[in-house]
């Protein structure tokens, strides 16, 4: 399993993803892995024959699936998910040492980090004495580098990438869903054998016609075989 990105950004961006691979192919070291700068760089990478494969997250408890991931699966229709591994997350809100979380006045993490403590970091502004900028870095590791340069300054991470990268825990579990998870799915044009597996979910892929009660008939093939539907996303043929 392969994918590209600079050195700078390896040390956070590895943490889940790396996670998840490591745990589908059963701890094996021996796997040529790299990192890429955008879920499109995995598919584009597996599309060329760059890579044999890649790991990317598919959906979070707390927000839903990943935005676009599924757009690119149907622009992909050649590259399978092949496997999937789902990733226990604990966010914690994380500084320079010495820093006090009365001090904090700029928060930097990226986006989906933060709609999954959303809760916290409302009560944080709330009860602070100061404004609280909210800074949208474009991924965990611009936001865990801003934290380092910048004195008061928090960023949201897991413990082991923070400890990782010398920042300090200063508030840990602020995840919205005390039982966060992510789920991580392997992508590959071909089939490969793991060494070990956990159950998988089936997704399914379809087109219908814009005709009173296609979506239900569509559905009913799988409740009247008693097939339980977790998720269902639909995507317009204008994207």
């Amino acid at each position: 399993t392969q994918s590209r990105s600079s050195a700078a950004s390896d040390v956070y961006k590895r943490q889940l993803s790396h996670q998840a691979l490591k745990s589908i192919f059963d701890g094996e070291e021996r796997l040529n892995v790299a990192h890429a700068d955008s879920f499109q760089a995995v598919f584009k990478m597996i599309h060329s024959d760059e890579v044999h494969s890649g790991v990317v997250p598919i959906e979070n408890t707390s927000i839903g699936t990943f935005p676009g991931m599924y757009d690119r699966m149907l622009r992909y229709p050649h590259i399978k998910i092949i496997g999937e591994h789902i990733v226990a997350e604990n966010h914690c809100l994380c500084a320079r040492e010495g820093t006090r979380i009365e001090d904090i006045d700029q928060i930097a993490a990226h986006r989906w980090v933060s709609a999954q403590c959303s809760n916290f970091l409302k009560r944080l502004k709330e009860k602070s004495t100061h404004p609280i900028t909210h800074i949208l870095a474009s991924d965990t590791a611009v936001a865990c580098k801003l934290a380092n340069d910048r004195p008061n300054t928090a960023t949201i991470q897991r413990r082991t990438a923070a400890e990782a990268l010398g920042l300090t825990v200063i508030a840990e579990g602020i995840s919205d869903d005390e039982n966060n998870k992510t789920r991580f799915v392997l992508l590959s044009k071909e089939d490969i054998t793991l060494p070990a597996f956990e159950n998988m979910s089936t997704t399914v892929a379809f087109a219908l016609h814009n005709k009173t009660n296609s979506m239900f008939k569509a559905l009913a093939v799988f409740g009247l075989r008693d097939i339980n539907v977790r998720r269902l996303t639909t995507v317009s043929d204008e994207q």
